[in-house]
């Protein structure tokens, strides 16, 4: 599964085989699940390229290289604190720097308006790459564990970038812009490589929180746990190259957002996520594209290309959802609805973090400023309408696939209308070169032109806009 946490051993019990840990009641070991673990930092178990053992009272490093290291340098940080940090700083911008080598983050950035990071690298970070935060809390969502900052940083571009070996994040866009009243951050991620992320703890590469976050034109690979999480408001997820990431999760998707009705208007749209497989078997065996789970209300996955995983798109309540003109290429179940329960009938008067409308209402710092941009949450607050009325799964495409699996709730009040089901690649105009358009002269590509084709769309578009990253 998803969980993710480090103990340290107690004792080594070696006449009965038993390893004894400290425990944490707030991040208890979940015996009952994938039951997957493994020992690190121990003398006795190194035998396998890449590990090691401190022993801290030597300060010695016994360290298994993962390659020949003659004629190489071997560099150990003893920075515990960020290599640089920002407090209402404005108009900064770095360029071709490297940020390297610290136990800590790299840049931590708060209350800041327009610093940019162009052409940098960061590598052999302890925490978070990028990490913004905000002094302000936001009212909106506030009364879920999602709660936000605010006005935490705008205006910020972060172009053409390189990520590796990352502790945890990537960047995190904390405050970023303000929800309450629907503010944009303006911040860009675009033209970026990043890999080897949470490498010592479980957090996605990136975190897209706030209002008005864009990622774009990047390749994010080799991740063991999610690419992107979105929790915000007006989150954009467009041309990427997401691929070989979930490597030792479960239940968790390449992009996901979840369990707040009021976080809303995240598009994810031409994008490529593919080959979404764990390296381990796990309890549930779900690695996932796409995920809008626990009653995630209000978003988009339009026109994305989904290719080798367990499955395309999963709703766990999600509503007011539009996933359409999407391409499914050998995935066991291309989209998967379950967890309705709460979406039956006409009326709908409670939510999994809102138990009534009003409470639903009063989670918002300014009602009328989200129900004019977002009409069907006034019809859900206001009138009980179900959400899945404004749900289409509809109009996508599934090749050399398994069955989607819909909910009667789904079928009943949303709309999975003309989703085809072919077999065969040859109507794709070169799937040896991962080019998964359709051929403008096929059938389907004439009954429905908004799926993606050589003609309506340039597959150059998705990806690294310069090579130069590319290793």
């Amino acid at each position: 599964d998803y969980n993710f946490s480090n103990k340290s051993v107690t004792k080594i019990d070696a006449d009965n085989k038993t390893i004894h840990v400290l425990e944490d009641s707030g991040n208890p070991i979940r015996g009952y699940r994938s039951k997957r673990w493994k020992i690190f930092n121990l003398m006795e178990e190194i035998d396998i390229p890449g590990e090691y053992y401190i022993d801290y009272d030597s300060a010695k490093l016994y360290f298994f290289p993962p390659d020949v290291i003659t004629d190489k340098t071997l560099e150990i940080s003893l920075l515990e604190t960020p290599i640089m940090n920002f407090a209402e700083a404005d108009n900064i911008t770095f360029q071709g720097i490297e940020f390297c080598q610290t136990r800590s983050s790299a840049v931590t950035l708060k209350d800041i308006d327009n610093i940019d990071f162009i052409d940098c690298t960061f590598k052999d970070i302890g925490y978070d790459a990028i990490n913004t935060s905000a002094t302000q809390k936001a009212v909106t969502a506030a009364a879920t564990w999602q709660a936000q900052s605010k006005n935490g940083a705008y205006n910020m571009d972060i172009k053409g970038c390189f990520f590796e070996n990352i502790g945890c994040r990537a960047i995190l866009t904390n405050g970023a812009g303000d929800i309450d009243t629907l503010t944009s951050s303006n911040i860009v991620i675009e033209d970026c490589y990043i890999t080897r992320t949470a490498q010592k703890a479980f957090w996605d590469a990136i975190w897209m929180y706030g209002c008005g976050v864009t990622v774009r034109n990047c390749i994010i690979s080799n991740i063991p746990h999610q690419a992107i999480r979105l929790y915000g408001v007006d989150l954009t997820v467009e041309y990427n190259d997401i691929h070989d990431v979930i490597r030792e999760d479960d239940d968790a998707a390449a992009v996901y957002g979840g369990q707040n009705e009021l976080l809303r208007n995240w598009n994810v749209k031409y994008n490529y996520i593919h080959d979404v497989v764990s390296i381990q078997q796990m309890q549930y065996n779900a690695t996932l594209g796409l995920y809008f789970d626990d009653g995630e209300l209000g978003n988009t996955g339009m026109y994305n290309i989904f290719r080798n995983m367990r499955i395309g798109y999963n709703s766990n309540q999600a509503a007011d959802t539009l996933v359409q003109y999407n391409t499914f290429i050998d995935i066991t179940k291309p989209i998967s609805t379950h967890g309705a329960d709460r979406l039956s009938g006409d009326i709908v008067t409670q939510y999994k973090l809102h138990p009534t409308l009003e409470d639903l209402h009063n989670d918002i710092y300014d009602p009328e400023l989200y129900y004019e941009r977002f009409p069907n949450l006034k019809e859900v607050v206001n009138k009980g309408t179900n959400p899945l009325k404004f749900t289409k799964y509809s109009d996508n495409l599934m090749v050399d696939c398994g069955q989607s699996v819909y909910e009667p709730q789904y079928v009943k009040y949303g709309d999975m209308s003309n989703n085809v089901e072919l077999q065969g690649k040859d109507i794709f105009v070169d799937p040896e070169k991962q080019d998964y358009r359709l051929k403008a002269d096929t059938d389907i590509a004439k009954h429905n032109p908004n799926l993606l084709n050589e003609n309506n769309f340039d597959i150059e578009k998705i990806g690294l806009k310069s090579n130069d990253l590319v290793c």
